[in-house]
Parts: C-alpha cells; sequence; structure tokens
C-alpha cells in the first residue's frame, strides 16, 4: 500500500496535468525547468496551498495553449447546480447541450458520415487494384488487395486516404535473396499503374522496410499500397 503523504504528493501532481495539453504544467514563474522539480522543493506536509498553485499553474498553461481555461466541473453539476431532493435541471446549461448535441451530429454528417456511395467507391477502387496486382508476373496467382486503416475501421472520413495491402497466398512469397524486401516487385507494379491510368503514382518509400507505393486514382482518391 502506498503512504498517506505518498498518495497527496500523487494527487497534486495530478493536478499539473492537463488531457487537453497532453503535458504538465510547471508551477511557479520560471518555466525553465522539468515540471516535478518545483513539486520536489516543496516544504513538507503538502497543503491546499501547494494545489492552489499547482491549479493556477494549470490554468495559466491552459490558456497560454488552448486559449480558454476547461470548466472541470461534472456535468451532474452543471446540469443539476441546485442542492437537495428535489433538484431542478438548470434551462440554460440543457440549452447549450442541446445545441452542442445538433453541432457535434451535423459535424459528423459533414465530415465523418461514410455513406453507401463511398464504401462502393473505396472496393471499386480495391477491386481495380487487385486486377492491376493480378497482371503482374511477380505476384503469385490468387495475391489479394485487402483495405486497412481508418477506411476499414471507420473512424476516417470521406476524404481520407485508402490505405490497401497485399495478401499473398500462404506458402508463396515475393522476396528473394535478390529482391529481400519485394522493392523491385512493386517497382514493377507501379509501372503497371502507370501504364493503366493511375495518376501521380509514387515510389519513393520503396526503399522503406515495407514498400509503399502512393497514387491517385482517376476517380481523385489518394490511395497507399504496402506489400
Amino acid at each position: 500500500l502506498l503512504r498517506r503523504e505518498l498518495v497527496t504528493k500523487l494527487r497534486l501532481e495530478y493536478e499539473l496535468w492537463c488531457p487537453l495539453c497532453e503535458e504538465f504544467a510547471v508551477p511557479g514563474e520560471s518555466t525553465d525547468q522539468m515540471w516535478y522539480e518545483p513539486i520536489n522543493k516543496m516544504h513538507q506536509p503538502i497543503t491546499a496551498e501547494h494545489f492552489r498553485i499547482c491549479t493556477e499553474a494549470r490554468s495559466k498553461m491552459q490558456i497560454r495553449i488552448l486559449g480558454f481555461d476547461p470548466n472541470t466541473a461534472s456535468l451532474e453539476n452543471i446540469l443539476y447546480p441546485s442542492r437537495g431532493r428535489n433538484r431542478q435541471m438548470n434551462p440554460a446549461a440543457v440549452n447549450v447541450f442541446n445545441h452542442l448535441s445538433t453541432a457535434m451530429g451535423l459535424l459528423y454528417q459533414e465530415v465523418y458520415f461514410t455513406n453507401d456511395r463511398i464504401i462502393q467507391q473505396r472496393e471499386s477502387i480495391r477491386a481495380r487494384t487487385e486486377q492491376l496486382v493480378n497482371r503482374c508476373d511477380c505476384f503469385p496467382p490468387g495475391t489479394k488487395v485487402a483495405i486497412f486503416g481508418s477506411s476499414a475501421n471507420g473512424y476516417g472520413s470521406p476524404k481520407s486516404d485508402l490505405d490497401m495491402c497485399l495478401q499473398i497466398p500462404t506458402g508463396t512469397s515475393v522476396i528473394s535473396e535478390d529482391d529481400p524486401t519485394g522493392a523491385k516487385a512493386m517497382a514493377i507494379l507501379a509501372k503497371v499503374f502507370e501504364e493503366n491510368g493511375m495518376k501521380d503514382v509514387d515510389t519513393v518509400r520503396l526503399t522503406a522496410r515495407i514498400p509503399v507505393i502512393k497514387f491517385n486514382c482517376a476517380r481523385g482518391n489518394e490511395n497507399e499500397l504496402a506489400s
């Protein structure tokens, strides 16, 4: 079990952390030091004044980085500011949350919602890419192209890149002593892309540990294919 003074010190450090800024504030006037150095110099026992200093430091950092001081009150206390058994909701707070929910819904629909047309377009690009891969003798018969990343898990927007990878059949390979990463095979594939209408075919990352081809489909989507 942790000693009480250690738990108190951890709580004090927590006062300096801001998840929005993703960093700790530095208590005191000087910022030319690590955030924990002023805490180590604080006299024991830790008092309410120490917590006030840390909270104030975090607030200053948030205003400097975010431009505002976040409200850390719980939603329950915002919606139900009064105490007692028959607590009434704050109409002004309810109105703000309703407007916020509406705005978030509109943002999702405009930026992140992926409708059936986009899904079908992505599948069309994947199928077209797989068709060109199968034209290359350097890849084993049955090689598939699969979508992965944000376009597959739903976290991307309709404007996100389409990340695809090659799935080589079990028991086969595209690497050899002469081509240990498959970069040469991918270079041949890049030429096939160019010859069949793919735009802006980029082979800069063929020298990476996992060779990557970046290209634009005729539909205007930016795609990446990794072996």
